[in-house]
């Protein structure tokens, strides 16, 4: 069954939800750049233009000849957060997007309205996830999500991981200075949400 995974490609853990038997040739990272500091003590990994890539058509390595082309699957802005969290997996996969297309089982409502039509949330333990998902982390979520229009994923697992489906940041004409300051702006709520939710934690 289709499940989300961490997929390692050159070191970098990426989420992707796709079926099993996932290799790493048939993924690749383009735009591999990312900003390294601390929040809140955490240790924080933000690539602000990461671009992933799925192999389509089949690879026929051992005729030294392929039939295949590359599609992007994801385009935005991706985060890693070292912790030392004790929790089981939860993913918090987004709705509204179409590309996770991840099965319906063991999948998690909370009471939350707002969170319940944005996400679905995946986990193999109920009632840690309902230990752990407070309503001050629930609430960060709903309120980044409200506020910026910008879409999110999250998966809490020994790292936290987050998916931001926007414009990438810092990809940008540097003479045009509109489009500077939206870069500018957008990096300052991620990273205020980052550090908000954090805080609750």
């Amino acid at each position: 069954s289709a499940k989300s995974r961490f997929l390692k490609i050159g070191g970098k853990e990426i989420r992707t939800p796709y079926v099993s038997h996932v290799s790493t040739d048939d993924y690749k990272i383009e735009n591999e750049m990312y900003i390294e500091g601390n929040i809140n003590m955490y240790s924080i990994k933000l690539f602000p233009c990461l671009e992933l890539k799925e192999r389509i058509g089949e690879n026929f390595n051992y005729l030294n000849w392929s039939n295949e082309h590359w599609i992007t699957f994801f385009e935005g802005i991706f985060v890693t957060i070292e912790t030392d969290l004790k929790v089981p997996r939860i993913i918090m996969a987004n709705s509204a997007s179409p590309k996770n297309n991840l099965s319906d089982e063991n999948i998690f409502m909370v009471a939350k309205s707002q969170i319940q039509n944005e996400f679905k949330i995946y986990t193999e333990d109920k009632e840690a996830t309902m230990e752990f998902l407070t309503p001050e982390i629930l609430n960060v979520i709903a309120e980044f999500e409200e506020e910026s229009k910008i879409k999110i994923d999250i998966t809490f697992d020994k790292k936290i991981y987050i998916r931001f489906h926007t414009y990438p940041i810092f990809k940008v004409n540097l003479l045009n200075k509109s489009e500077d300051k939206i870069s500018v702006h957008k990096y300052y709520i991620i990273t205020k949400f980052i550090e908000e939710l954090l805080e609750n934690i």
